[in-house]
């Protein structure tokens, strides 16, 4: 069923630098899944922000709530604020609309894979925000952006925490990204030596989740594994990257758990408004969207008559 669903505009970019100048120029055309180097007249400035990035320290700015926050321009994944498409439709508003129609004010994110905080952010500016967030960011620069806005932005009851999750508990791994230039692409290498540690979402001792969003670069699957009793027990709704080489696994598991999964399939953006296809996933083929809704099919009811589903 097709629904047009509000979300809210948080973001507002101030400034930019001449590495965003640059990283615009060459990728502000398409999608980032599978970023090409060579791409026409695009080549020489994605090659020129390749190379200035390890050696450039400039700061951006942007709003949020009324603050002025800086970020690092050399975090690539900061695309989400000063791309144009994003600066004019919001980025992945459908996970926003969807999360604006479940949150409860005292709920609790779990942000895993938060990276500078572009969800967190959303959520903590929710009016009459009163619950807590836990956003996961394994990178320790990346990291740092994540703490820099919850400085800056004075974001209440949010705790940033430095580690990946999966479904074992791993000490001193690394993180690598796809290309070795977008830190949004990065994923942990597990038989490679570094400084990151893993936990597991049963492992936590945290306030439980209302709310899960997974961004993880393939480890979606193997998050919601080691997740599997705090899940089963208190039942939260899940939103997460399409994990296009798992797909089998997310499918037996969400049955085993008994949780329905939809489709966020995007039609169309205009106005603050984002036209969602959604359907449910009953086999692997069905699988369509960028971000998939898991919801436990007790709930489902309720999600449907939200979004008058049909």
């Amino acid at each position: 069923m097709i629904r047009k669903l509000p979300f809210r505009k948080v973001f507002s970019f101030s400034k930019g630098t001449l590495l965003t100048s640059l990283y615009r120029l060459g990728y502000d055309n398409k999608s980032l899944v599978n970023p090409t180097l060579i791409d026409g007249w695009r080549t020489a400035p994605k090659i020129i922000s390749r190379i200035l990035l390890p050696f450039i320290k400039q700061k951006g700015y942007f709003m949020i709530d009324n603050n002025l926050c800086s970020f690092d321009t050399r975090n690539t994944q900061y695309h989400s604020l000063y791309f144009e498409r994003f600066i004019r439709d919001g980025y992945e508003p459908e996970v926003m609309a969807i999360l604006d129609i479940l949150f409860l004010s005292n709920g609790v994110f779990y942000d895993i894979g938060s990276n500078w905080g572009y969800f967190t952010g959303y959520i903590a500016s929710s009016p009459g925000f009163q619950g807590k967030i836990y956003a996961f960011e394994p990178q320790e620069r990346i990291f740092n952006d994540l703490v820099s806005l919850i400085n800056d932005a004075h974001l209440q009851n949010v705790l940033p925490i430095n580690k990946a999750l999966s479904n074992n508990i791993l000490h001193n791994v690394s993180m690598k990204s796809l290309d070795n230039f977008h830190s949004g692409l990065a994923s942990i290498q597990e038989k490679d030596c570094g400084n990151v540690d893993v936990d597991t979402i049963d492992s936590l001792r945290f306030e439980p989740p209302t709310i899960i969003k997974i961004d993880a670069e393939g480890y979606e699957f193997k998050i919601m594994k080691g997740g599997t009793r705090t899940i089963s027990k208190y039942r939260p709704s899940i939103i997460f990257e399409n994990p296009r080489n798992d797909l089998y696994n997310v499918l037996a598991f969400s049955k085993s758990i008994d949780y329905c999964l939809y489709n966020l399939h995007v039609l169309a953006i205009r106005n603050m408004f984002v036209e969602l296809e959604v359907t449910e996933i009953k086999s692997i083929d069905n699988f369509r969207s960028k971000n998939i809704f898991a919801c436990p099919r007790e709930k489902c009811q309720d999600f449907e008559q939200r979004i008058n589903f049909k």
